[in-house]
């Protein structure tokens, strides 16, 4: 092989030091954002440190402590629902109750006391009518995870039954008639009687009953769905009577501030390598500020503009995810896809439904025949929907749950099929054949 020197010219973008710095900052998570903040501070004497957050600097009311304290690894469910609560708007006598309420359930999510055992222990000057417990407990019930605040198994189940987005609709109202009438003969597998006593045929009984096995009985003990040693959420969305407002958590909401008055206070006599050392230090407390800015200006515009796309999922997180996109929203602020991308990267928001990652709320998009477009989290949905529905005999193959959904206008591979099947962890036909009967996880409904 002849070797010889060629010539070429090409161009490559090279990120300075200084845009790499303010890409990072817009990247890392707020606890690796606070702990490197609080190192450059310490050795940067132009820098001083406030955390105190624009809306208290506003007189805006505060977020509550109880948001603001989330760095704990074994937070309770006590915690969680009144974190969740912090956020909406209650009245004094609404606030007492409500966390009387809260306090009263127990390990499994259930009240455990009387409406007249929690009026006796708060032993408040005016009593409190039953009409403002129900309010109160109705509040709560609308909490995550879906089913605590239940007074008993069978309100629970149901509470979960109808905050599902199911299909077929036949088979929601028939699981819902088991769990309100026959949840007895559920239990005792009397399935005949079930069966005639509600008057529906053995396939569509099944299909009922496997929306009520895959249900939590115990949803007091359901796993986070974001673990908490991401720290505080990063943002705070709130549905207010003029639409959804969108603003930075305050824990999150760093400030540092120049000190200008120490530069000018400097003798002018210091050596050369002195003066050059502190002009750095001048010139890195500088950028240190403005990477801050444009991280908060970055991650708050963002955030806005996603909550704006999904305010249907946020208002009911029965609705299904609108298709979304990183260039959507890159489109929309007329930025790059790549700045969008860093700056939701572990990254979360605190909705009156609880805490979500904004990675979370992005989806990728199906074409459907005849209609709007679907993200590709609801045809996820869909095809768990139906393995979770099938028969232990006829277990669905990839390629009729392909034909299924084609009959919804979703026109779909039967490759695609299985790309999201294995997104979902769930094995193929062949291997679900092989049990029985539905298994069932540790605290499902026999």
């Amino acid at each position: 092989m002849k070797q010889r020197l060629q010539l070429r010219h090409s161009q490559r973008l090279r990120p300075t030091p200084r845009l790499q710095q303010s890409l990072r900052v817009l990247q890392c998570a707020s606890l690796t954002l606070r702990n490197e903040l609080s190192a450059v501070v310490e050795g940067n004497p132009f820098l001083e440190r406030d955390d105190l957050s624009r809306n208290d600097r506003s007189g805006n009311t505060p977020v509550p402590a109880s948001i603001l304290d989330m760095t704990s690894a074994n937070e309770t469910l006590s915690d969680r629902l009144k974190r969740q609560l912090s956020i909406h708007t209650l009245d004094r006598i609404e606030q007492i109750v409500t966390e009387a309420l809260v306090d009263s359930l127990d390990e499994r999510g259930y009240l455990a006391d009387s409406f007249s055992d929690i009026q006796e222990a708060l032993a408040l000057p005016t009593p409190v009518t039953e009409d403002m417990f129900e309010r109160c407990l109705q509040r709560i019930q609308q909490l995550e995870p879906v089913g605590v605040g239940a007074r008993d198994l069978r309100e629970c189940l149901l509470l979960q039954l109808e905050a599902q987005r199911v299909t077929p609709s036949a088979a929601l109202d028939i699981a819902l008639t088991i769990v309100s009438d026959h949840l007895p003969l559920m239990a005792e597998h009397r399935y005949d009687r079930l069966q005639k006593g509600i008057g529906v045929s053995s396939h569509d009984l099944g299909l009922a009953m496997g929306l009520v096995r895959k249900l939590n009985p115990r949803p007091g003990t359901i796993e986070q769905t974001v673990t908490s040693d991401l720290g505080p959420p990063d943002l705070i969305a709130e549905a207010l009577t003029d639409g959804w407002h969108v603003r930075l958590h305050p824990a999150n909401e760093h400030r540092l501030y120049l000190n200008e008055k120490y530069w000018h206070d400097f003798p002018s006599n210091l050596s050369s390598e002195a003066q050059q050392f502190l002009k750095q230090q001048f010139r890195d407390a500088r950028w240190w500020i403005r990477n801050l800015a444009f991280r908060y200006h970055s991650v708050l515009g963002i955030g806005r503009a996603i909550v704006e796309h999904q305010s249907d999922y946020l208002e009911n997180r029965t609705a299904p995810l609108k298709p979304l996109t990183l260039q959507d929203i890159a489109t929309t602020l007329n930025i790059h896809a790549s700045t969008v991308s860093r700056a939701i990267n572990q990254k979360t928001i605190l909705t009156p439904h609880g805490i979500l990652s904004l990675k979370k709320l992005f989806s990728g998009h199906v074409t459907v025949t005849n209609s709007d477009d679907i993200s590709i989290a609801a045809v996820k949905d869909y095809i768990s929907e139906m393995i979770q529905c099938e028969q232990p005999e006829t277990r669905l193959s990839d390629k009729e749950i392909a034909r299924a959904l084609d009959t919804r206008g979703i026109k779909i591979a039967r490759r695609t099929v299985a790309k999201y099947r294995n997104d979902l962890r769930i094995p193929p036909a062949s291997q679900r054949r092989k049990i029985n009967a539905p298994v069932l996880n540790k605290g499902t409904i026999a």
